[in-house]
């Protein structure tokens, strides 16, 4: 027997499910343009845009976890952001030698980028 109820219960379901595909592709889209500004930001010397970086960097917000990236920010910006100090600090404090040698290493790299 023919159950056009089902039948429009399906379709509905499908329909939604579309709508939060299409929801999260436009989510990762608007966060990777948002990556990216915040980047030009940071190499154009913008604390704020650096802390935030070395934010998403330590909490893997959008980007992959990575501690040396993290204390890389957080040190360049922490002449002009005062939590940038604290958070480098309490950082360190996770991190192995090898990680804050490679990060003294990065700072270096990312200070001769930035105009």
């Amino acid at each position: 027997e023919f159950d056009l109820r089902q039948v429009e219960l399906n379709m509905a379901e499908q329909m939604e499910q579309a709508l939060l595909d299409l929801q999260e592709e436009i989510q990762k889209a608007e966060s990777a343009g948002s990556e990216e500004l915040v980047r030009k930001a940071a190499a154009q010397n913008s604390a704020y845009a650096q802390y935030n970086l070395g934010v998403c960097y330590a909490t893997s917000q959008g980007i992959e976890k990575n501690h040396i990236e993290a204390y890389a920010w957080f040190e360049i910006s922490a002449d002009n952001h005062e939590d940038s100090a604290k958070q480098r600090n309490a950082l360190e404090k996770k991190m192995t030698s090898q990680e804050i040698v490679a990060a003294q290493k990065r700072i270096k790299e990312l200070r001769s980028s930035i105009r």
